[in-house]
């Protein structure tokens, strides 16, 4: 009851006081006011803070700054200019239409679709040591010799043993050469960048034409087992037919008379629909078997060249200028980290703290050690012989 009387005697007290909850109020923003200016005082000293460590170690900074964008733009300078030479194509497929035919394009095999015929397939063999390997063994002109010499020559490459020698050529074709799917799935493009124009160009040309070889050697190649297989499958099946047409003449024979019982009349339906079978399957043996002969000998491109090779008259761009702006920017970013860190590194061994202390004699301790396995390490012979002649 004391307790209560008191509380209402508080409130009576504050109610009779309006002036109390204002001031109240006032001074709760006061240290609302307060805290936040100490924050932004907090983070303004920050900012000096680093501002100042970064004016102290400008040098560093400027260092970074210079010489990142310096070796960068030296460096484009010194490249050899390059010359590229683009080319596109399309695989025409006969076999793959629709959905089936999409899918074949994203390298997926549905129904009939042969993923053979797909763009990724292509731009897969464009760079293997198959297409390579015929490049490495044909002869290119360039633009300062029109003669037609090996790709080992024109390189320069010195290595003697031929398999060596092919194995080398082939690894700078792969470096040389490149395929992507564009934005339409059934295009393939082709890039070649050498240091000679004319080289680009022909290996280009050189690169279609062994992928147009591949295309007809696989689809001659394909066209030849289906007609085998064919063949014989129509003389089985041809020998079948015999066999069935002899037997339905046998039964003919034997039931002459104009009406036949059930069981004669189901069999001459399953004698006829047997003849029937095995003569449509003898017809599209026969149709396979006819394409297969067409597809075996036929020498016609496989594939519809959109962009023809053309000889370069301009190298290709250094991209100098953007590297450098690059670089600097890089420089800044790399030289004011390096700062951050000098500056920390001296303020712990300046510091008497108790972490700092321990963090020093950890790392005295663990360069004693690096210098004590330096020292166990065996010495190098002329190391030796300096020491004896500085004696």
């Amino acid at each position: 009851m004391e307790r209560a009387d008191t509380y209402s005697h508080e409130l009576v007290l504050t109610s009779d006081c309006p002036d109390q909850r204002p001031t109240q109020t006032k001074g709760a923003e006061s240290l609302l006011s307060n805290s936040s200016a100490d924050t932004a005082a907090a983070t303004g000293l920050s900012l000096v803070a680093i501002a100042s460590v970064l004016l102290r170690r400008r040098r560093v900074i400027l260092a970074f700054v210079i010489v990142l964008p310096f070796v960068s733009g030296l460096y484009h300078l010194l490249k050899p200019r390059t010359y590229t030479v683009s080319s596109s194509f399309i695989v025409r497929s006969n076999n793959a239409g629709g959905a089936a035919g999409l899918a074949a394009q994203l390298g997926v095999e549905v129904g009939g679709a042969d993923v053979s015929q797909s763009p990724i397939f292509y731009a897969t063999l464009v760079r293997t040591p198959d297409v390579l390997m015929r490049l490495a063994d044909s002869a290119f002109a360039t633009s300062d010799n029109p003669k037609p010499r090996a790709l080992a020559d024109i390189w320069e490459i010195s290595e003697r043993e031929p398999r060596m020698r092919r194995d080398e050529v082939v690894t700078a074709l792969q470096r040389v050469v490149t395929s992507n799917i564009p934005v339409r799935l059934d295009l393939v493009s082709v890039s070649v960048a050498t240091r000679d124009p004319l080289l680009s160009q022909e290996l280009a040309e050189a690169v279609l034409v062994q992928i147009n070889r591949f295309n007809l050697q696989t689809l001659q190649s394909r066209a030849g087992a289906e007609r085998r297989f064919s063949e014989g499958r129509m003389i089985e099946v041809q020998g079948e037919l015999r066999t069935a047409e002899s037997a339905l003449q046998r039964f003919l024979e034997d039931n002459r008379q104009e009406y036949l019982s059930p069981a004669l009349t189901i069999e001459k339906a399953r004698l006829g629909r047997k003849i029937d079978l095995l003569q449509q399957t003898f017809s599209t043996l026969a149709t396979s078997f006819e394409r297969a002969r067409i597809d075996e000998v036929r020498d016609t491109p496989l594939i519809t060249i959109i962009e023809r090779p053309i000889t370069p008259v301009r190298p290709d761009p250094r991209g100098t200028i953007s590297s450098v702006v690059l670089m600097v920017f890089l420089g800044l970013l790399a030289g004011s980290a390096i700062a951050i860190l000098l500056e920390a590194l001296s303020w712990m061994r300046s510091s008497e703290s108790e972490e700092t202390r321990e963090f020093n004699g950890l790392l005295a301790d663990a360069s004693n050690e690096v210098r004590s396995i330096r020292r166990a390490l065996p010495r190098a012979p002329w190391a030796n012989s300096d020491k004896k002649t500085t004696h």
